[in-house]
């Protein structure tokens, strides 16, 4: 649940050891730490900015917060993948079997 309200300043109460009475649930605040966990590293680098201090000079914010899903799908799929991982670990032999007279046959490489 999103709310977006005209405030001009934020409702939560920092000092509140009640979840409930620290209005929480009305600040924007949990929206920007979340966040900071996405999957994606450029939203999370994003909003990890408001951790950040204020420069001195002024910055244009629609390079920070105009990105697209097409912009991320885009520099995604430019990406070059090193190696493609197909098994966590390489297996040994057909069966991964030391012992598996198989192995003697044939070879994985």
């Amino acid at each position: 649940m999103v709310f977006h309200k005209d405030l001009q300043e934020d409702a939560y109460k920092i000092e509140e050891a009640d979840p409930v009475k620290s209005k929480a649930i009305e600040s924007s605040l949990w929206e920007l730490k979340t966040l900071q966990c996405h999957f994606h590293p450029d939203v999370a680098k994003k909003a990890k900015r408001i951790d950040q201090p204020l420069l001195k000079n002024d910055i244009s914010l629609g390079i920070l917060l105009e990105t697209s899903y097409s912009d991320l799908y885009g520099k995604e799929t430019k990406k070059k993948v090193k190696h493609a991982p197909a098994n966590f670990n390489p297996p040994k032999g057909i069966t991964g079997l030391p012992s598996d007279k198989l192995n003697l046959c044939w070879t994985l490489d």
